[in-house]
């Protein structure tokens, strides 16, 4: 079969996938009684019914936002991040800002505060919700922490997450608060000094510190562990900080599917084996803390009212069966699968023929 035919049938069988567990996961019977200014039913009249949002968070990252929202584009380039704001804003109702230590405050004390204040601002008065990414990354770190000990990178790491999560508060109340630590104290592609803290502080040690810094200046904030390590590493890790008593609202799992296409069956197996961990606390609670639960039996008594999981693809590249359209037929698919997944957040936005494929995955993904 021709690779264009047999990707057109993929697809097909992917969207009754996805309409199937839209389905069966996210909706309901309701009866609505539409009333009159004066309180009584209105009758014998034609309305119409359109969905405006949706408690599933279907986001991608706003990078190209932060200089429109700052007048800093003119011209042509305006107009394009215009166009791209209102395809993002029909599509998505989350979006994800940039705070990558290195970039966000490249000399110490000069932080990118006030245009990322300015560009939040612009989203949340359209309505659309911001998470913050990553508040502590061995990655793209700040490159003068190389010039303290370990106990003053400590300090300057605590700091630096206290005054964003402090700053931003109202207008970015979620977090990734730490990124990738399984392979942190590891991490030997150069040095840094977050690789140097967690060595010294272990990964537990470290996300206790880096959590608690977080939760102190907002405790009403919801704070993720994100990885892109879904090895049972990452499992034993979460397992490991439950049990100390850190309260981790939101499990992060990054898809990187540049380094591989999961498809639909893998990204549904990783999904339902960290779907175990169970909270602690009610069900009732805004933000449920997790515990590790290790029954693997009963399905329905492991899934979540209550805020779980977050799902974060990472773009494949352009070779990539993982990029591009095919890419969202899985994610809608795996999206779907019960609800203790509360969200996905795609890495880049599709370009040119890739968006009218996308445009009608996602839409259909908000029925």
């Amino acid at each position: 079969m021709p690779r264009k035919e047999a990707q057109t049938e993929n697809f097909d069988r992917l969207d009754y996938k996805a309409d199937a567990s839209i389905r069966k996961h996210r909706t309901a019977n309701v009866t609505v009684t539409v009333f009159k200014k004066d309180h009584t039913p209105l009758t014998h009249q034609e309305i119409v019914v359109a969905q405006r949002n949706h408690k599933f968070l279907l986001g991608c990252t706003g990078f190209e936002i932060i200089p429109l929202a700052n007048g800093e584009l003119v011209g042509a380039a305006k107009a394009r991040a215009e166009q791209l704001n209102e395809k993002l804003s029909d599509l998505f109702n989350f979006i994800t800002l940039p705070f990558y230590w290195g970039r966000f405050e490249p000399q110490r004390g000069h932080p990118d505060t006030r245009r990322l204040i300015n560009s939040a601002q612009w989203l949340v008065e359209r309505g659309i919700p911001v998470k913050g990414h990553p508040l502590c990354w061995h990655t793209v770190t700040a490159d003068w922490l190389m010039e303290m000990n370990n106990t003053d990178i400590i300090q300057a790491q605590v700091a630096r997450i206290q005054r964003e999560v402090a700053d931003f508060a109202g207008l970015i109340d979620m977090w990734d608060v730490i990124n990738e630590v399984v392979i942190m104290p590891i991490y030997d592609k150069y040095d840094n000094g977050i690789t140097r803290i967690c060595r010294e502080l272990g990964r537990f040690g470290t996300i206790r510190t880096m959590f608690e810094a977080a939760r102190s200046a907002n405790p009403s904030a919801i704070l993720l562990l994100n990885d892109f390590d879904v090895s049972p590493a990452y499992e034993i890790l979460i397992e490991g900080c439950l049990e100390a008593g850190i309260k981790i609202d939101v499990i992060g799992i990054q898809s990187h599917m540049h380094q591989g296409y999961w498809g639909v069956d893998k990204t549904l197996a990783i999904l339902d084996r960290f779907a175990r961990l169970q909270p602690a606390d009610s069900l009732h609670r805004k933000h449920a803390r997790l515990r590790p639960s290790h029954a693997a039996g009963d399905r329905g008594s492991q899934r979540l009212s209550g805020r779980r999981m977050a799902h974060d693809a990472r773009r494949g590249s352009a070779s990539s069966p993982g990029s591009g359209a095919a890419l969202q037929n899985d994610l809608l698919s795996s999206r779907c699968r019960g609800d203790y997944v509360v969200g996905i957040a795609r890495r880049r936005l599709a370009e040119g023929a890739l968006w009218s494929r996308s445009e009608r995955l996602l839409q259909q993904a908000r029925l």
